[in-house]
């Protein structure tokens, strides 16, 4: 044996020294290890040091921290929306502002126009045969157009 007390260890990559290991050495080397491919490949989120270390490892545990941080995020905003609002009563109170000077009207927050609503047209052309009728746009019907291939006019059939 050539080297009774070493023993030949291996540093990845082919790459193979004699070398003293003691039982400390050992464990050292394998807690090295170890730390590496639990640590850096396998944990999610960041960590300052060994001690400091928390591992989020089940779907539960992120739920609940989605959670948590979206009631936060709501506290925060409440509190930041009654400062604005404090801030907003503050300047308009200064400046002897209303509702009409900033474009709101009562009952309304907003300036959009209303709505129109649609009104049905006016029937404008009657079928003597059938009573069906047509308001004169868009396509014309089979009946206006088998009279008017037939050479009638369609002011005969205005209502």
């Amino acid at each position: 044996m050539p080297y009774p007390s070493r023993l030949i260890a291996s540093f990845g990559k082919g790459i193979h020294r004699p070398c003293q290991l003691t039982p400390g050495t050992l464990i050292r080397k394998s807690l090295s290890k170890a730390f590496k491919n639990v640590f850096h490949r396998r944990t999610i989120g960041t960590f300052s040091s060994p001690q400091n270390i928390t591992i989020m490892t089940t779907y539960a545990e992120l739920q609940q921290k989605i959670a948590e941080l979206q009631s936060q995020a709501e506290e925060l905003r409440k509190r930041e929306l009654a400062e604005i609002i404090a801030d907003v009563k503050q300047k308009i109170a200064a400046y002897g502002l209303s509702a009409a000077d900033l474009g709101l009207q009562a009952g309304r927050e907003s300036t959009a126009a209303p709505q129109k609503t649609k009104t049905a047209l006016k029937a404008k052309y009657r079928d003597p045969a059938t009573g069906e009728t047509w308001v004169g746009r868009g396509a014309t019907p089979k009946w206006m157009r088998a009279y008017l291939e037939a050479g009638r006019n369609k002011d005969e059939f205005l209502i």
